[in-house]
């Protein structure tokens, strides 16, 4: 009798009798410690059998497990193998945390699978989030598989849609040596422990590669706030899918989990209509803020999906759901999403990165969008939503319709046009799903980035041209700045060139540098909104992050500051008179939009505000050491006020003057700076 046929043959007298710790408890009473906690005064049917849902124990339907039909394996497994196994399944037994719940097959000892359940404070509470996993021949030596249980969703950057799981742990991501695989050391409990806490935690945003150390940053919290808000959407989409079509041994876990947690994930959901950030309303009421409120984007969306939610809670017979529905009179105006793409949230896409392009989709049979297909949305700035008839409101209407993604013809003056290295069509099936492209040219892309608030370039417009060259995505693209001659941060050369880890034009760590087949061109530009067009550029030379923090690093980078929003001015000075093609109407509906914030800044830094710490709607938040911007900054930017002025006036802006003075101090006119 082989080892299998023996182990059958005991059955689960195994793992739930015959394993006994050092305490002499037998692992069943354990199991039993593990079951999923429920008040013991409920009667109800549902809930008695989540009750007695063990959690863990030996099945044996595996008709819809993933790696079901990896069964040539099996006859080949030793007697060690088989041993490990077990060693493994008492290991569950014993130690499993309460939100894990596991089932092992009597039949296939190489398959196994897990529920876990997403915690409180993060964007998957409440959720049920299912892993099949497959033990190769070779294991422990080589990880196991695992795959996610994904339903077509993509609601993290290390849990792919088509299941792959990408964890240092299972080798299938880089790692320090500690971080991987170790045979005799590494077990599925830790893989399970893993993927709960280090890929569903609180902000799973900064798990995309290169992008924690935006971690703590204005920008990057900013971003992992609307891709929360994103992940939430789909994690209430996972639980409906759920729901509907529950995973074969756990129907009762699903079933009673979320008749139990029903009116909870409901009120979760009223709290974030009503303002609340995803993940701050914890159970009893209390909300931990942190002073943000969600968007009115989220807000929309989330409340179709209330209303599909409550209907499949009803159906599994939860009461009392409709308290939680707002009354149409109450619920918030949708808004044009500018981070949708083809579905909700393929990447976190942050405010105010735009392109000249539409999606290009990467699939077995590649056909191209037709021309003018528009998957984003347009970018339109606060207060624009509704625009009235007239003649001056022209600008405004092409602005609003100015496409965030966009196929156009025109290549002229690209700064890669004569770089001929056309991808041929066969190979566009290897370009990243989110590419934008010429219709003629999808070696090409331009895309604008607009500075942000609170940095030296906001309201400016900083234009790249992009070239795929032949060996992508094996090599990076190559990135120009049209810079005009003007190097208005240590990253961007005169000459155009970008200095970047991610571009392999600056040195870096290798999770820092690009990465054939995980690298795409968003992160790029991701990367250069985020990494360099920061607040404080000046820290970015090499040898001067050391001095972030001292009183004379703090001097210098102030000084810095100033010197480059001057050349942001003149960066907008030159766009407006000579726009890249295909963005001319972005370019004028830009300025005529930002014009008079635009001017207020400048009012305020001439008056003393340090560059950057003038908020929108005449709000200042001057930095606590109480620092000044300097007299020549003052002087020299009364002269690029004027010029400015003129420009705007030029694109129709009206009452530009009222926010000119004769007071402030004459310019400097030394090297005919004001020709």
């Amino acid at each position: 009798m082989d080892h299998e046929s023996r182990f059958r043959k005991q059955k689960q007298q195994t793992i739930f009798h015959d394993v006994i710790d050092l305490e002499g408890e037998t692992a069943r009473k354990r199991i039993n410690k593990g079951k999923a906690v429920v008040p013991p005064f409920f009667t109800d049917e549902t809930l008695k059998k989540l009750q007695s849902f063990e959690q863990f124990d030996i099945v044996i339907d595996t008709s819809d497990h993933h790696y079901v039909k990896n069964n040539k394996s099996m006859k080949r497994n030793s007697k060690s193998w088989a041993k490990k196994i077990q060693e493994e399944w008492k290991i569950l037994a014993k130690h499993l945390p309460k939100t894990i719940f596991v089932r092992v097959f009597e039949s296939r000892m190489d398959l196994l699978r897990a529920v876990i359940i997403g915690a409180e404070g993060t964007p998957y509470h409440d959720g049920l989030f299912f892993f099949d996993v497959f033990f190769p021949s070779g294991y422990p030596n080589v990880p196991p598989l695992v795959y996610y249980d994904s339903r077509g969703l993509r609601l993290n950057p290390n849990l792919y849609k088509n299941g792959y799981v990408c964890l240092s742990l299972l080798n299938t991501w880089s790692g320090r040596r500690n971080e991987k695989w170790t045979p005799g050391y590494s077990t599925i409990l830790q893989v399970l422990v893993s993927i709960q806490g280090l890929i569903l935690n609180a902000k799973p945003f900064f798990n995309e590669p290169g992008y924690a150390i935006m971690s703590g940053t204005r920008i990057g919290e900013s971003w992992s706030r609307k891709y929360n808000e994103d992940t939430f959407i789909l994690s209430v989409r996972t639980m409906m899918y759920t729901m509907r079509n529950p995973p074969k041994n756990f129907e009762d876990l699903v079933v009673g989990h979320f008749y139990s947690r029903a009116h909870d994930i409901l009120a979760s959901c009223k709290a974030y209509v009503e303002g609340v950030q995803v993940g701050c309303f914890v159970k009893g009421g209390d909300v931990d803020n942190g002073g943000r409120k969600s968007s009115d984007n989220f807000k929309a969306s989330l409340l179709g999906y209330v209303k599909l939610l409550v209907q499949d809670f009803e159906k599994i017979g939860v009461k009392d759901c409709q308290k939680f529905v707002f009354p149409t009179s109450q619920e918030p105006t949708p808004l044009k999403n500018p981070y949708n793409f083809n579905g909700p949230h393929e990447h976190a896409h942050p405010h105010g990165l735009e392109s000249g392009n539409s999606w290009l989709k990467s699939s077995n049979n590649f056909n191209a969008p037709p021309r003018n297909t528009h998957n984003g949305a347009s970018v339109v700035s606060p207060g624009l939503t509704t625009i009235t008839d007239g003649p001056e409101n022209e600008t405004l209407r092409k602005l609003q319709s100015f496409k965030q993604f966009d196929i156009v013809v025109d290549t002229s003056d690209h700064h890669f046009v004569n770089n001929n290295s056309l991808v041929p069509q066969d190979e566009w099936k290897i370009l990243e799903k989110h590419l934008p492209v010429f219709e003629s040219r999808i070696d090409l892309l331009r895309a604008v980035i607009i500075g942000a608030e609170g940095t030296p370039y906001h309201d400016g417009l900083f234009f790249f041209d992009i070239l795929f060259p032949i060996g992508y995505p094996n090599v990076p693209p190559q990135v120009h700045y049209h810079a005009g001659g003007l190097r208005l941060n240590p990253n961007l050369y005169g000459n155009g060139k970008v200095c970047l880890s991610l571009l392999n034009t600056w040195p870096g760590n290798v999770n820092e540098m690009w990465t054939p087949g995980v690298s795409t061109m968003l992160q790029v530009l991701v990367s250069i909104q985020g990494l360099i067009l920061n607040s404080k550029p000046y820290f970015n030379e090499p040898g001067c992050a050391s001095k972030s923090g001292t009183q004379n690093g703090e001097a210098k980078s102030l000084k810095y500051n100033e010197k480059t929003f001057i050349l942001s001015l003149r960066t907008m000075m030159y766009t407006i008179k000579k726009p890249p093609r295909n963005f001319e109407e972005l370019v004028v509906g830009h300025f005529y939009s930002r014009a008079h914030d635009i001017l207020a800044s400048c009012k305020a830094y001439m008056e003393g505000v340090q560059v950057g710490c003038f908020v929108k709607g005449g709000l200042r938040d001057v930095d606590k050491g109480g620092q000044k911007c300097s007299d020549k900054f003052k002087a020299d930017l009364v002269g690029y006020v004027n010029l400015l002025v003129q420009d705007f006036e030029k694109l129709g802006v009206k009452d530009c003057q009222k926010l000119i003075s004769t007071t402030y101090p004459k310019p400097r006119t030394a090297g005919g700076r004001f020709a």
